[in-house]
């Protein structure tokens, strides 16, 4: 799993390129492994993100309003998925 350590804001495209996180998902498969990314990803990162053709992605903020999941927003997340 690659996630950002710290939480400030910064999400995963600001510390790896798609061309490095699609390499490390390659090494994770040779090695029989899953890849699994998170780290502050929101709608707007989705097209970006999905040209990597990850296993799993982790959401958290982008579902969460006053650190509470709403129903609502996991609806929208799952619309824009299923839109990739």
């Amino acid at each position: 799993m690659v996630d950002t350590a710290i939480k400030d804001g910064s999400n995963i495209l600001d510390f790896a390129s798609v061309e490095k996180l699609s390499e490390l998902q390659d090494n994770a498969h040779e090695l029989g492994l899953t890849a699994v990314f998170a780290g502050s990803i929101r709608l707007p990162h989705l097209s970006t993100v999905a040209k990597i053709n990850p296993d799993i992605l982790g959401f958290r903020g982008v579902v969460c309003e006053n650190g509470r999941v709403k129903k609502e927003m996991v609806i929208r997340l799952r619309e824009e998925v299923e839109k990739l």
